[in-house]
Order: C-alpha cells, then structure tokens, then sequence
C-alpha cells in the first residue's frame, strides 16, 4: 500500500512538473505573440510600402516634464553694472498714500525687471568692442580701409562701406 501511495503522488508531481512546463511555454508564445508595442493599431502593405498605424497616448504630453524650468538665473555682477539704485523707501511715502504706494511699487518692479533685461540682453551679445592698434612708429590714420578688411573676418568685412563726397569737396 505504502509503493502504490508513493507512485501516486511521483504522478502527481509528474504532471504537475509538466503543468508548469505548458505555463511556460505558453507564456513565452504569447509574449512572442505580443511583441508589438502597446500603441500598436494595425499594419498592411501598399505598393511595396509598410504601413503602420499607433495609437496616440493622450496622457504622454500630460506625464512630460518641462525641459526648462523658468528662465536662466542672471549673474549678480552683470545686475550690478545694471541697477539704477536702491529705489524709494515706501516709509517715507506714509500710511495714508496707498494709492502712492501702488504706484511706486509698481514703477519698482518696472525698474528691476528692466535692469534684468538689460543683463539679459548683454549676456546674448558676444561681441566686444574693437580697437585699431598700429605697431611702433606708424600712426592709425595711415592703415586703409583695405587692410583692415583683410585683417577681419568676413561678417565683419561686409559690414564696411565708401564714405565719398565728390559734390562737398575733398575728405581726409
């Protein structure tokens, strides 16, 4: 009786082993199956051409985060070279003019957001001022126009001009 029991229950595990082993098996098709992504509608050939519709996600742009948050903190030095001054002390105004305040406050917050703007503004300018240095012994008036076109590059270059004045006599 003891044998008998024994071969059961090795059937038993027997069948459960291969049970599990179809659940694997099963499971590995169907993922093979679903390799299409999830947004996936249909897809059909025309004219020698895949074509391949997805559904939209309505919830992608939702989930996105900002790439930029805010706008670029300006550095305090170039603030500085910008600012027009503490401004005016509210306290000194008094109690009874609020709508004063309001104004002076208001003109306040114009002022900083222009000294901003005005940073801002020479942060986007990479150009310097340029000067003309003559070597040793030779005077600035007597390079030409020429020369320096050819010394500069050619955005530069571009930018110059003939300045004649034939009816206005002669120009030196």
């Amino acid at each position: 009786m003891a044998k008998q029991q024994q071969q059961q229950q090795r059937h038993r595990q027997h069948q459960h082993q291969q049970k599990h082993r179809r659940q694997q098996q099963q499971q590995k098709h169907q993922h093979k199956k679903n390799d299409k992504p999830q947004n996936f509608v249909r897809s059909e050939v025309k004219d020698g051409v895949r074509i391949t519709e997805f559904k939209v996600n309505q919830n992608a742009k939702a989930n996105r985060r900002p790439q930029f948050k805010g706008r670029k903190v300006v550095p305090s030095n170039l603030l500085q070279k910008y600012t027009k001054g503490e401004g005016v002390q509210l306290k000194a105004v008094g109690r009874k003019n609020s709508y004063i305040q309001k104004k002076i406050k208001m003109k306040e917050k114009r002022i900083k957001y222009a000294e901003e703007e005005s940073a801002r503004a020479e942060i986007l300018l990479p150009e310097s001022k340029g000067q003309l240095e003559a070597e040793e012994g030779t005077y600035t008036s007597h390079i030409t126009q020429t020369e320096i076109k050819k010394a500069v590059d050619i955005t530069t270059a571009a930018k110059s001009f003939d300045l004649n004045l034939d009816q206005f006599g002669p120009y030196k």
